[in-house]
């Protein structure tokens, strides 16, 4: 028991740190380096998802297991794009607002 709760603090602080860095790259001004962990992301986790096969078996239900598979191993995909798009977004409005206030000047 006491291993499983180790390794799942373990577990938190590295997805933690993770979201950590993708606000951290999301907020530079090159809108390149946010993409940077989605990009890894997608990469590494469609190759593990689509590498899978189902032992010849080449009907409908294979076809739809494996696109759901897909889906479901980009979910951290996902994740990032959202926080990418959060921040740029955030980013922009702020932008906005300062040079609305040094008009105002």
């Amino acid at each position: 028991m006491r291993n499983t709760n180790f390794y799942l603090l373990i577990t938190l602080l590295v997805f933690i740190g993770v979201i950590f860095v993708q606000v951290k790259l999301s907020s530079t001004d090159s809108k390149f380096f946010g993409l940077i962990l989605p990009g890894i992301s997608f990469i590494l986790l469609s190759l593990g998802s689509l590498t899978y096969d189902s032992i010849g078996v080449s009907n409908n239900s294979s076809i739809l297991s494996q696109f759901f598979g897909f889906l479901i191993a980009n979910i951290p995909t996902f994740i990032f794009l959202a926080i990418y798009f959060g921040v740029r977004e955030k980013n922009r409005v702020n932008k906005q607002i300062e040079k609305m206030n040094i008009k105002d000047l």
